[in-house]
This record gives C-alpha cells, sequence and structure tokens, in this order.
C-alpha cells in the first residue's frame, strides 16, 4: 500500500481562519504602532487584516488615522524636520515655558496646508506646516503622559532653528534661545543653574 505525503505551503504571509478572513502572520509579535497625537504615545491596534485574501473581519484593520511610528521622520534633526514637508515636529514645553525639541514624527495619510492657530492634536498633526506642542516631564510625577497643548507655525519654528548663534537668537522677538545648564537646581517655579550654556535656538 502506498502512502501519500501531505505538503502545506504557506503564502505570503497569509494566515487564513475557517471563515476565510486572512490575518497578517506575525502581527501580535511585531505589530504596527501609530502615534497618537494627543498624547505623543506610540500604540498597536493589535492584529491587522490581508484583504486579498478574503474578507476581513469587521474589528480587524481598524484604526484611527494617525502616524505610524518609527519611519522614516523619526531619525531626522529638529532642522532636518522642519525642512522636510512630510514629517512633523513636536515640542515639549520646558520648566521655562520653552519649547523644547521633542522628536520627528511621521504624518497620517490625510495631509493638510493652512492656518495652525486653535487646531485640535489631530488637525495639527494632519497639517505639513505646522508643528504640536505638549506639556513636557519636568516635576511631572512618575508615569507622566504627556499632553497636547496646541499647534504652532513650522514657518516660525524653521526660521529661528537656523540662528547658530545666541546673539542673533536673542535679536529675535519671536525666537527663544535654549541653554544646557549644569549644577541646576529646580523647583515647581522652574530651574537655576550655576552655568548655563547656548545650545540652539527655537
Amino acid at each position: 500500500m502506498k502512502r501519500l505525503g501531505l505538503i502545506l505551503i504557506v503564502v505570503g504571509g497569509c494566515v487564513a481562519d475557517n471563515n476565510q478572513h486572512c490575518l497578517q502572520a506575525g502581527a501580535d509579535i511585531a505589530a504596527i504602532l501609530y502615534r497618537d497625537p494627543s498624547t505623543g504615545q506610540c500604540q498597536s491596534f493589535g492584529t491587522t487584516c490581508d484583504a486579498s485574501c478574503g474578507p476581513c473581519p469587521a474589528a480587524a484593520g481598524i484604526q484611527p488615522d494617525w502616524g505610524t511610528c518609527y519611519g522614516a521622520c523619526d531619525s531626522l534633526t529638529e532642522t532636518q524636520c522642519l525642512a522636510t514637508a512630510s514629517c512633523h515636529a513636536a515640542y515639549q514645553d520646558d520648566s521655562a515655558a520653552h519649547p523644547v525639541f521633542w522628536g520627528c514624527w511621521d504624518m497620517p495619510s490625510t495631509m493638510l496646508h493652512g492656518a495652525c492657530a486653535n487646531l485640535d492634536a489631530q488637525t495639527c498633526s494632519e497639517h505639513d506646516d505646522c508643528t504640536s506642542l505638549y506639556t513636557g516631564p519636568v516635576n511631572q510625577p512618575p508615569n507622566f503622559v504627556p499632553s497636547f497643548e496646541n499647534c504652532q507655525s513650522k514657518t516660525m519654528q524653521a526660521a529661528c532653528a537656523t540662528l547658530a548663534s545666541e546673539g542673533a537668537c536673542v535679536a529675535r522677538t519671536d525666537c527663544d534661545p535654549v541653554y544646557t545648564g549644569s549644577n541646576c537646581t529646580c523647583d515647581l517655579h522652574g530651574c537655576t543653574c550655576q552655568t548655563e550654556t547656548f545650545a540652539h535656538c527655537q
């Protein structure tokens, strides 16, 4: 009597269930992370679905229109980020209420252009000419989660970021010098440092 062997071939990273719904293999191992514009934090929405394998479950593949985390913009400097239309610069308030560059983020699929004032977190993240400002971690409790404060013009930030000297920065009324301090003491009203060195202009 001859025995027949059964060979199972998995193609294209798809795993089908009994209902012929197709989920991406390994999605729960290396899930895609999306950045919440209201906090700047990354989160996953679980398994995604490849519609080419068959009908998708109603809950699969549903996520808000947020930019992905750790994309092409993530490694850019502040100046590079401000000069790149497809990237969104994020800032945080420090103890002296001067924004500090937090990071460069990929934008969502919806990309808008226009005035930045009074935009909410989601709409601001969709504007290629705006930056987002968040609460900073100074003097915050453990497990602090930033929150969106307001939306600002990218043009203003870019113009200030190109100024290399402290004198040029101070001379501009719309720019703020940022310093690196040493031997600092901080309280609820701010920080006092023994020495301060000009770091950059914003």
